[in-house]
């Protein structure tokens, strides 16, 4: 902020740029200000004029780019400790999201020691009860869907896939492509067939290929 009066600094100017003997001293006796003072005000006023009219940065260009510089670093500064506080909350909902994603639980572990002090990184045990937590509470919420989304469900492709020799039995929406089922074992009989399709009381279509379990389930 400019302490010292435009008038002040230009009359300082003028004493020392016409080059009279003795007017600086003159000047800084009715002034008040030092000689060393005058000189420096003398050499701001040539300064800023040849800015202005010389083509130079003006003071506008100048405390622009002070506040562009200040909101980057401002910026860069908030990134920063959002990166340094990564708290256990947030590895939690990076675990989970992961683990949706496919990620395995070493790959979690490794992507998380990227990003954290090396004291910090959590176990592969640890990240494990984290996705075991939050799979359990998607399983909740999932459910809860699932009732609320039922009565929408009017074809439903079905089929089997098999995990370890365990039957998989599943149910997809055809228009969505949604996975709306999946029921692993025990088997493939029309039982356990009946069982996955009685969920869906609007049920009007099944698109299949041949097999008697899926057949008598449908039945």
């Amino acid at each position: 902020m400019l302490t010292v009066a435009v008038e002040a600094w230009i009359g300082n100017a003028a004493a020392a740029l016409r080059g009279i003997w003795g007017e600086v001293t003159q000047r800084a006796e009715q002034s008040g200000y030092s000689r060393t003072s005058i000189y420096q005000h003398a050499h701001r006023v040539v300064r800023a004029v040849l800015n202005e009219h010389g083509g130079g940065v003006s003071d506008e260009a100048l405390w622009a780019d002070h506040e562009r510089l200040r909101a980057e670093n401002e910026a860069l500064w908030q990134a920063w400790s959002e990166a340094e506080e990564l708290s256990e909350a947030k590895q939690r909902e990076f675990a989970a999201t992961g683990s949706a994603m496919g990620l395995s639980l070493a790959q979690l572990v490794t992507l998380l020691a990227i990003v954290l002090p090396r004291l910090a990184v959590p176990s592969r045990s640890r990240v494990g009860r984290w996705v075991h937590h939050a799979s359990a509470q998607a399983g909740r919420i999932l459910s809860v869907l699932d009732r609320a989304c039922q009565r929408w469900v009017l074809t439903l492709c079905l089929d089997e896939i098999f995990l370890h020799r365990v039957p998989m039995l599943m149910a997809v929406e055809p228009l969505s492509l949604a996975w709306v089922a999946a029921q692993r074992g025990p088997d493939r009989t029309g039982e356990s067939w009946a069982k996955v399709l009685e969920t869906w009381p609007h049920l009007a279509h099944v698109i299949a290929d041949g097999g008697k379990g899926r057949e008598r389930g449908v039945t």
